[in-house]
Parts: structure tokens; sequence; C-alpha cells
């Protein structure tokens, strides 16, 4: 449409699509707030960057997602819309009404943020199945790190989340990866004792001996927080109880993975 209008109707019609108000919303963002599918398909057309900031930080995908409009999402997502922009649970709210897996996978996958922490990652991290397995399913990295050399294994095993470890570890991913201070996803689950990964991981091949930067084994550090459990599981394949740490386990004071390198 653009090709065909007069100069002076281009630069006009440039000038309203990209200008902001006192809020650095542009009409684009507006559409999308209220909701307007077919202002928001002609917008696009005409040029809008579906990926521009408004108030708060929010883009124009942020906006139709908070008042729940989801064809206005699911445009947005089809064109190209930066998806780790907006919250998984949004993502999960998209799946349940019946969107393209295919392209909110593609599109989740495509964009890593500033930390280089990829949607799988996040999602992964949270324990959202509903989310991972769309990912996975259509061409995610598994074996994607993030700025700490985290891969989404290392996320999901330090937060328990049994279910996600093993759609990770059916699509390729490496159970021992070397992450944050050189631990495995091993080491990750057996700082916080959590048993039904640690099992399953040593199920899949994960090496007990591995050992962190400072020579922790994953026995060392389940040792040093008291998982009793996950202690005996780990002597039961292999540990070795009579190996020489460097200095004793270090371990964050934040929970989330994502949030300090673990």
């Amino acid at each position: 449409m653009r090709s065909v209008c007069p100069w002076t109707d281009c630069q006009l019609t440039s000038i309203l699509i990209w200008s902001v108000d006192k809020n650095n919303n542009t009409a684009l963002h507006w559409a999308s707030i209220k909701g307007h599918t077919e202002v928001v398909k002609l917008l696009v057309e005409y040029g809008a960057d579906f990926n521009a900031i408004g108030y708060n930080t929010r883009t124009a995908l942020h906006k139709a997602s908070i008042d729940g409009h989801i064809e206005v999402v699911k445009f947005l997502i089809e064109r190209g819309a930066d998806v780790n922009a907006i919250g998984i649970e949004v993502v999960e709210l998209l799946l349940e009404h019946g969107a393209d897996v295919k392209v909110i996978g593609m599109s989740l996958h495509r964009f890593p943020n500033k930390n280089n922490t990829t949607a799988l990652h996040d999602a992964s991290a949270k324990g959202h199945t509903k989310v991972v397995k769309p990912l996975v399913e259509h061409g995610a990295d598994v074996n994607a790190i993030d700025k700490n050399n985290n891969t989404a294994l290392h996320d999901a095993s330090a937060n328990g989340h049994t279910e996600v470890v093993k759609l990770l570890l059916e699509h390729g991913a490496d159970v021992n990866t070397i992450g944050y201070n050189a631990r495995t996803a091993l080491h990750k689950a057996s700082i916080d004792g959590h048993i039904e990964v640690v099992n399953f991981l040593l199920e899949r091949g994960a090496d007990v001996k591995a050992i962190d930067k400072d020579n922790n084994t994953a026995l060392h550090v389940a040792s040093a927080k008291g998982h009793t459990e996950v202690v005996k599981l780990l002597v039961e394949h292999g540990a070795d109880f009579n190996a020489i740490a460097m200095s004793p386990p270090r371990f964050p004071s934040l929970l989330h993975p994502q949030l300090e390198g673990r």
C-alpha cells in the first residue's frame, strides 16, 4: 500500500505511525491495548514496528497480552513479534486458545534476551512443560547456553522439574554438559535435594564423579546441604565418598538460577 500512495501521504502516514504520546506509546500500542485487530493489521502493513518499546518498556505484544486480546497477540506473533518480550504464562494462554504451536515455538526460540537466555531456559526454569514441549518439538536448541554457560537442563534440574528434565533429555540435551562453576545438571539437582531429578539423571548416564571448579562432586554438594537420601542414591551409583575437594562447596544466595549463575 505504501508503494502507491502519494509522497506527501506516505510522509504523513509515516509520521502518524511512528509518532508517540507522552508515555512513548505509538498508535500500534493503543490499537493493541484496545484489541482492534483490523487496525493493528493495517498499521503493521504500513510498517509500524511491533517491537517498539512503549510505556513501562512494553511492546504492542505486551499490551495485547495484558488485556487478553488473543487475536491481536496471535497476529503479532505470526508476523514475527518478539515473544520473549512477554511472560511464559501468556504463551500457555495462547496454546490453550489454539494458537499455532509451530509458529509460537519458532518465535520463542528465535530471540534470546540480553543475558543470552532463551525462552526454553525460562520455561524450563519455571517448569512450564506445556511451553517446553512445543519448543523442543519445533527445533529449539536444547543445548543453548546463557551468559553463565547454563543450559535449559541445568535450570530445570536446579529447580526440580522432573518432567521438563525428561523432555529435554528425550530431545538431545547433553546430560553431562558443564555450566556455571563447571557444574553439571547432577550438581544442580543435588544441591537442593531434588531426588527424582537426581535419580533420572543418573539413569540417563550422568557422571556421578564429575567435578566442579573446586573439585566438588555431586556427593560433596549434597552432603554439604544435608540431603541424606540424595547422598545414599549417589553412593549407590558409584560416587567416591573419599574424593577430596579443593574447598567447601559454594552456594548462591538467590534461588532462581537465571538471577545468579549457580
